[in-house]
């Protein structure tokens, strides 16, 4: 209709009718970031400086530890180091085995009169307001992803794996008559993103780190693939996809629309039901609110390069030289726009956050020198999949969890045969699509490899 008024989020338009419907492109979610550009020596040393041990102490504390491990985990299997996978794999499995079972000084305990399953020792109110669940068990989502990634048999149900899928039961349900959790605990399907408090406030509900409620749907998508559940990592692109839209208009308002007039900055470091805010919850530090919404960085992180030019104001706005304690985070973000000025930053040494390890960062922004910018509107037929251009080079990655070969096209024309466990990246040279009337039809790609098919039945 021709109504609309102002809210929280923008302008609204109102529609007419009882139903409505939303389409958006998913760009996909990798194991690890393409192995390209990275020194083999650099990145084994940086590998093998990486201590297994998983541990850590309460919810939040332990799910960081678990994601860092669980990062260069795919990095090693995707290197082929072999020993340090094992070392990476086998640590996992002992922190998440230990808060699977009953009874020791860490673990997780169901509440029956809240219908909720709260991590001992917990943290930052996860047991007195069920805040931040999603947060804090997207670390354990990402560390079972990369264990079920290199052991079918841990992650089957019967096993260890029964225990995963309540973690992803509990922060969002996708059952409507679950006995023990309601549906959606943790997402909110209209708003389209995370909520972090389990009680409210006079402002509503808010979320203050939407890129670790990226996390958790990362995670769950990468459970589903790796365990071959396809109900679980559709219902993780249906959050992801949702989300990055919201944390592009919500928490950052790329096209400009959102924010009011008379707001100065670029960004929020928490959304809240009525409005949102310049700040976190522990810090009024720039680097604090803007960073907030980077970490973790992941393969499971793509959509953070869906906007160049964003990154770049983002990152400037927030990084200080010389003085930033996340800078490491900060290169990760901006190789998204600027691979070159990251690896220089990177080059003074930069500090790592809590959850990071100089190896994934390295291996990130080598990788992202090597193959460019991501390219939103290529898309493939695989969930874990990615494409990124560099000048007029284009490189094509996708994974294949299966036990036989996997064929993967891409909206351009483009296809490759993926082997069996493999995560594979193929690079070629940027093509156009041919179109009738705004239709992709058929790419220059595509009538060269018809020509090749011909040509071995019909030689000149």
């Amino acid at each position: 209709t021709a109504y609309t008024y102002q809210s929280a989020r923008g302008v609204m338009r109102v529609g007419a009718g009882n139903s409505f419907t939303t389409s958006a492109v998913f760009n996909g979610v990798l194991p690890a970031m393409p192995h390209l550009g990275s020194d083999p020596t650099t990145l084994n040393n940086e590998l093998n400086a990486v201590s297994g041990n998983a541990g850590g102490g309460d919810s939040y504390a332990a799910g960081k530890a678990l994601g860092k491990v669980a990062a260069v985990a795919f990095i090693a299997q995707l290197a082929g180091n072999t020993i340090k996978r094992n070392e990476f794999i086998n640590g996992l499995k002992t922190e998440l085995e230990s808060w699977f079972t009953a009874g020791g000084p860490k673990q997780f305990y169901y509440h029956a009169p809240w219908n909720t399953l709260i991590g001992y020792p917990p943290a930052y109110g996860s047991d007195t307001r069920l805040s931040d669940h999603h947060f804090h068990y997207g670390y354990f989502l990402m560390a079972a992803a990369a264990v079920a990634q290199a052991d079918t048999v841990w992650a089957a149900n019967r096993n260890w794996g029964g225990m995963v899928e309540m973690l992803i039961r509990e922060i969002v349900n996708w059952q409507d008559n679950d006995p023990l959790f309601g549906r959606f605990r943790y997402f909110d399907p209209y708003e389209g993103h995370g909520w972090a408090d389990g009680m409210g406030f006079d402002r509503g509900n808010n979320q203050e780190s939407s890129s670790e409620s990226m996390n958790a749907n990362a995670g769950i998508i990468l459970w589903g693939i790796h365990t071959g559940n396809t109900l679980l990592h559709d219902l993780g692109i249906f959050m992801y996809t949702q989300e990055t839209r919201a944390v592009e208009q919500y928490w950052w308002d790329v096209d400009n629309q959102n924010f009011p007039a008379a707001f100065a900055p670029n960004a929020l470091g928490i959304v809240w039901s009525n409005g949102g805010a310049y700040a976190t919850w522990f810090s009024a530090a720039a680097e604090k609110i803007r960073g907030i919404n980077f970490l973790p960085i992941t393969a499971g992180h793509l959509y953070l390069g869906r906007n160049p030019a964003y990154v770049i104001q983002n990152f400037n706005a927030g990084y200080q030289v010389g003085t930033t304690d996340w800078s490491g985070i900060y290169d990760e973000y901006l190789a998204f726009a600027n691979p070159t000025q990251a690896l220089t930053n990177y080059g003074t040494g930069p500090v790592m956050e809590g959850g990071e390890t100089r190896a994934h960062t390295y291996h990130h922004l080598m990788s992202l020198q090597a193959i460019g910018q991501l390219n939103p509107q290529i898309t493939g037929s695989t969930p874990s999949y990615a494409v990124f251009d560099k000048g007029s080079t284009r490189a094509y990655t996708a994974y294949n969890p299966n036990a036989t070969i996997l064929t993967v096209t891409f909206n351009d024309g483009f296809y490759m045969d993926v082997p069996a466990k493999t995560q594979l990246t193929r690079t070629g040279p940027v093509v156009p699509i041919y179109r009738i009337r705004n239709r992709p039809v058929i790419s220059q790609r595509s009538w060269l490899r018809l020509f090749d098919v011909l040509g071995r039945y019909f030689p000149k």
